[in-house]
């Protein structure tokens, strides 16, 4: 349990600065699993799996959204998974059109990195 705490405060924390790549590439498993409820606009599916999938999704959205008023909430500690809030208001780059969003993330975390995410937004 200390060990999921440590990891789980380490990556709220790069959360909170902004540093979302940077959380991924310190975290997940390299056979992370990642699901979204749909697949994203962009065609990325729901379920992507292993570090270098992940990594791509993720960079494809910071590529094309941007995250403002950003507040994170937790992390919540239940034996080896662990759930975040995450509040912002996404900017869509292109067209500079909004929305709040809030989303709640589960991260199950195996022999020390984050195996499994899951966004429910």
């Amino acid at each position: 349990m200390r060990e999921v705490t440590k990891l789980a405060q380490q990556f709220c924390e790069l959360l909170r600065a902004g540093r979302f790549l940077e959380a991924g590439e310190r975290f997940w498993a390299s056979d992370i699993k990642s699901v979204d409820p749909p697949p994203l606009p962009d065609g990325t599916p729901a379920i992507v799996e292993g570090f270098a999938g992940v990594k791509e999704k993720t960079k494809r959205w910071f590529e094309r959204c941007a995250m403002d008023d950003l507040e994170i909430e937790g992390p919540f500690i239940n034996g080896d998974t662990f759930l975040v809030v995450l509040t912002f208001v996404v900017r869509v780059r292109a067209t500079g059109e909004t929305r709040p969003i809030r989303e709640f993330a589960v991260f199950v975390v195996e022999s020390g990195k984050i195996a499994e995410e899951r966004h429910f937004y």
